[in-house]
């Protein structure tokens, strides 16, 4: 039996978020995610500002009322979308957390592919939404918190290769941290980029990526290799 809803999305990162009525019903959760579901496809191809509540209702097939009852605005609405967003991509760092213990990869080049191609699969699922969350100014606070959040799982990632393979300097893993840091929030703050990229495999994109990390290691420092 599966658990009790209890919680909106990313509320456990957020805490309340502002403007969402959290449904007392589980059967209400199904008209929540299909609400979000509904925003979500409309800005793929909308701005925020273009689409009214009623256009939300008609794409999720909700009343005025059932939407009101659990959303007193737009940006609640795109607060929401943020929280369930920030919460999937919190799990997706903590995968590849999990997979560096599960199966310890050979070289460090094949760690940074491992890690960068997780993340591009995530990013590339959220493109479109990336979009919006980077122009809507009314999720900033929301945002300057999950991308702290996103920093420390990364920090714990660079931790864990630090112990598979020993960097011979602190500066080592300074600067994988950093590069780490900077490809992922690249991911999320240039969207555009990884839709241009739309006709590269996850796996390609990751190499190309990790060959580039790699190489800058080796132009400074010896092979980060056990």
């Amino acid at each position: 039996m599966s658990k009790d809803r209890t919680e909106v999305p990313g509320a456990a990162l957020l805490g309340n978020i502002r403007g969402v009525t959290p449904p007392r019903q589980q059967r209400s959760w199904q008209t929540f995610d299909a609400i979000l579901d509904g925003a979500e496809r409309l800005l793929v191809e909308h701005k925020l500002g273009e689409i009214s509540m009623n256009d939300i209702c008609a794409e999720a097939n909700v009343s005025i009322s059932s939407l009101y009852a659990r959303f007193d605005s737009k940006e609640a609405i795109l607060r929401s979308l943020y929280g369930r967003y920030a919460e999937e991509s919190i799990m997706a760092l903590d995968r590849i957390r999990s997979m560096l213990d599960d199966e310890p990869p050979e070289t460090f080049e094949i760690l940074v592919q491992r890690v960068l191609a997780e993340w591009i699969r995530f990013a590339r699922r959220h493109w479109h939404l990336l979009a919006t969350f980077r122009a809507e100014a009314v999720i900033a606070p929301e945002r300057a918190r999950i991308e702290h959040e996103v920093y420390h799982r990364v920090t714990d990632t660079v931790a864990a290769a630090q112990l598979l393979f020993q960097p011979a300097s602190a500066w080592q893993l300074e600067f994988i941290s950093f590069t780490f840091g900077n490809v992922i929030q690249g991911l999320i703050n240039a969207p555009a980029e990884v839709a241009s990229h739309l006709q590269l495999s996850d796996e390609l994109l990751a190499r190309e990526y990790a060959s580039m990390i790699v190489g800058y290691l080796d132009r400074a420092n010896p092979p980060l290799d056990p």
